[in-house]
């Protein structure tokens, strides 16, 4: 009796009690697969007729079979899901690209799940954008003088000033407290051996919400304390701000000698106070 040749590249056919592998393989099919001759496949259908092909109908005496999935690749890959138990009580599998376009899903899903927790990872190791040093009396008492004489202040600004920063910290610190919750569940959900990419994101999210909320605090005090000033003041503000842009770059100017040494006899409150007071000649340094 003649085998007739699987034009799908089959790996196996499973028949209880026994097992059905080629014998020999065949030409290439038309898919760039090898075409196989199955030693039980003629014997147990009786037929020369082909294995039929994606779609395609089964010869009528082999009874209607649901068929399964197997992979392109020459891994043998029975998917257990997929196939039914014929009338004749084999199990069956056909050929198609099914496999390889779910292991792209699975990639790409795979890959999207590691974003997410990367993302958060970062997050959680970048230092808080809302964080500020711990407040100790004495320094905020003489940082506070600092400013006051840096700007020259009148006691109405400071007292304007003072409103401003205990609204400021009404609004600020119940968001920080809400963001120190968030952080600490997302550490706690990333510390899980599966943890789940839809939490960790609206953790993620829920962080950057809160972020924004204390960032727009911060910005209308820095606003409402501009508007305190005049413009004298307000200069001196700006230049402050810039100096603090490039402060970074203050050691690489005095290595090689390119700053001016303060006055002799001059304190550092006396030299800030000369810098920022503008002279009739143009800038100081």
């Amino acid at each position: 009796m003649s085998h007739p040749r699987i034009p799908y590249l089959v790996d196996m056919i499973l028949i209880p009690g026994s097992s059905c592998y080629p014998r020999r393989p065949g030409p290439p099919s038309r898919h760039g697969a090898r075409s196989l001759t199955c030693r039980r496949f003629g014997a147990r259908w009786g037929s020369g007729a082909p294995f039929p092909p994606s779609g395609g109908a089964w010869p009528s005496h082999a009874g209607v079979c649901r068929l399964g999935r197997i992979r392109l690749d020459g891994r043998t890959r029975l998917d257990d899901r997929g196939g039914a138990v014929n009338p004749r009580g084999a199990r069956v599998v056909r050929v198609g690209w099914n496999g390889r376009r779910q292991r792209a899903q699975k990639r790409r899903r795979f890959e999207m799940k590691r974003v997410v927790l990367a993302l958060a990872a970062i997050l959680m190791v970048l230092p808080a954008m809302a964080q500020e040093k711990p407040d100790v009396p004495c320094i905020v008492a003489m940082e506070h003088q600092a400013v006051v004489r840096a700007l020259q202040l009148t006691e109405d600004q400071v007292a304007q000033w003072n409103a401003l920063m205990a609204d400021r910290r009404a609004t600020v610190e119940p968001l920080r407290q809400q963001l120190k919750g968030v952080e600490q569940q997302l550490k706690d959900l990333l510390g899980q051996p599966d943890p789940d990419p839809a939490a960790v994101g609206d953790l993620v999210l829920e962080g950057h919400d809160l972020r924004e909320q204390i960032r727009a605090a911060d910005e209308a005090y820095r606003q409402g304390f501009e508007a305190l000033l005049d413009e004298t003041q307000l200069n001196k503000l700006h230049f402050i701000r810039g100096a603090a842009h490039v402060q970074r770059l203050i050691p690489a100017f005095r290595r090689f000698g390119l700053l001016r040494p303060p006055a002799p006899g001059e304190s550092p409150e006396e030299g800030t106070a000369r810098i920022l007071t503008p002279a009739p000649g143009g800038p100081r340094s």
